[in-house]
């Protein structure tokens, strides 16, 4: 990979993880702010829609890590970059196709180094 994709890949990351940080602040800020309204409104009367809150406020949450997971990943990637590791497969050791870390950017494995993992873990899609 040359530098120029090198630094085409950086900036697809570094734009990533601005949304996802713009993203991740708004989804703890709903978070926290429901918390606070359901504390201070809760009575009989609204018990029902309680549960609607919790669901969504649950569901937010759990986005709200998914986001700070691949934070992680796009900061992992950042640093491969500037070790020089970018875009080769961890496990193989082989270029990881610029198709696979277009869709991916922070893809730490290639296509079937993936698979081979989601086989031995158990995963399925």
């Amino acid at each position: 990979m040359n530098k120029q994709d090198v630094e085409t890949f950086k900036k697809l990351l570094l734009a990533r993880k601005s949304i996802l940080l713009g993203d991740a602040n708004h989804l703890a800020d709903e978070a926290l702010s429901k918390s606070k309204n359901d504390a201070a409104t809760l009575d009989i009367s609204n018990f029902a829609d309680l549960g609607t809150d919790n669901f969504e406020q649950e569901l937010g949450l759990e986005l709200l890590q998914d986001h700070e997971k691949a934070l992680c990943e796009i900061d992992d990637a950042l640093i491969r970059i500037e070790a020089g590791t970018f875009g080769i497969c961890e496990s193989c050791k082989k270029a990881v196709p610029k198709s696979r870390l277009k869709a991916k950017p922070y893809a730490r494995l290639c296509l079937e180094c993936k698979r081979k993992e989601e086989v031995l873990n158990g995963e399925t899609h």
